[in-house]
C-alpha cells in the first residue's frame, strides 16, 4: 500500500523507513521550497502540541522553529535579547490579561 505525504520530515526518517523494510521516495528541497515546507510543518507541529501539550511535542515545535530562524538568519542570541527586552518593557503573559477594548481620548 502506498501512502502519500508531501511534507518535510526529519533527516533520518528515510533511513528509518528503509531499515524497517519499506521503501520511500524523497527529495531534498532548498530555498523558497524549503521555507514553504518548513512553515507548513511548523503549523502542523503547533497543532500537535496544542492537542498534546508535552515536552516531546514542544521539542518538535522548537526543532522546526530553529530551522525557520536559520532560514531567516535569526540567531538565538537575537531572539533571547528581543524576548528579554519585551518582557522588561511590556511584561510577559503570566498574568493572563485579556484586553477587551480601549477608549481613545
Amino acid at each position: 500500500m502506498k501512502k502519500f505525504y508531501d511534507k518535510l520530515v526529519r533527516d533520518k526518517i528515510p533511513q528509518i523507513i528503509e531499515e524497517d523494510g519499506k521503501s520511500c521516495i524523497y527529495s531534498a528541497v532548498e530555498g523558497a521550497a524549503l521555507e514553504s515546507y518548513a512553515k507548513k510543518k511548523l503549523r502542523e507541529e503547533i497543532e500537535e502540541f496544542l492537542a498534546d501539550p508535552s515536552a516531546e511535542e514542544a521539542g518538535d515545535v522548537m526543532e522546526i522553529f530553529h530551522l525557520l530562524c536559520d532560514i531567516y538568519d535569526i540567531k538565538d542570541s537575537q531572539i533571547m535579547a528581543s524576548s528579554t527586552a519585551k518582557r522588561v518593557t511590556r511584561g510577559g503573559f503570566n498574568e493572563g490579561f485579556v484586553l477587551s477594548w480601549v477608549i481613545e481620548r
